[in-house]
């Protein structure tokens, strides 16, 4: 009986040993594992904001006037040259969704008020006078302005991504502006600086005994 008691007590004491030896972290000290995160995305600066939206609503606009395009333009130049922009178009607002969403900024999802009124015009516009306002409007005069704002914005970008695309996409905005002369050119020579033929100038013919005698 002793002995039955005696195992029973020893089993005790080891079982209390075990218990005590499983220690916590926070009982030896060791400092819990640290929890991974997401390192927080750098805020763009305004004028970084200001470059990426006037490219995503300057895309936009030439894609939706180059779908008007291939269904209202009469001249097979004019739809050659919006089919080359919608696809250059598309692609760079594309990449443009891209660096966007790597910097956190959302994009707005349709041209500008301005723009969207230009559309409409462009739309309504008569088949006769449909081919010159798109290469006029979309093809020379919004490559002129948006050159002009993107030489300004790029040099200005803080981001370096937001300046490489900047500075990626000012040589074909330059080749498609070449390209939208030589269309106008083709199609609204008066509006592309070219004067109409004119006629040479016809003196009058006397009549016979008009000239006035010598004195």
């Amino acid at each position: 009986m002793k002995m039955k008691t005696l195992s029973i007590v020893c089993a005790l004491l080891a079982g209390g040993a075990v218990g005590a030896g499983a220690q916590t972290p926070s009982d030896t000290g060791a400092a819990p594992a640290a929890r991974t995160s997401t390192p927080a995305k750098a805020e763009l600066s305004r004028g970084d904001k200001q470059c990426m939206k006037h490219a995503a609503e300057y895309s936009m606009a030439e894609i939706e006037a180059g779908k008007l395009a291939e269904t209202k333009a009469t001249s097979a130049d004019v739809k050659s040259f919006a089919k080359q922009m919608l696809d250059d178009h598309q692609k760079a607002n594309d990449e443009l969704k891209q660096l966007a969403e790597t910097k956190g900024y959302k994009l707005p999802d349709s041209p500008s008020l301005t723009q969207r009124a230009g559309l409409k015009m462009l739309a309504a516009s008569d088949a006769d006078k449909f081919d010159k306002r798109y290469a006029e409007r979309y093809g020379v005069k919004a490559h002129e302005s948006t050159i002009k704002d993107f030489r300004k914005e790029a040099g200005e970008a803080k981001d370096s991504d937001v300046k490489a695309y900047a500075e990626k996409l000012l040589p074909k905005l330059e080749r498609h502006l070449s390209m939208a002369q030589t269309l106008e050119a083709t199609v609204n020579p008066t509006a592309a600086g070219q004067k109409p033929s004119e006629k040479p100038s016809e003196k009058p013919s006397e009549k016979p005994g008009s000239a006035s005698a010598p004195k």
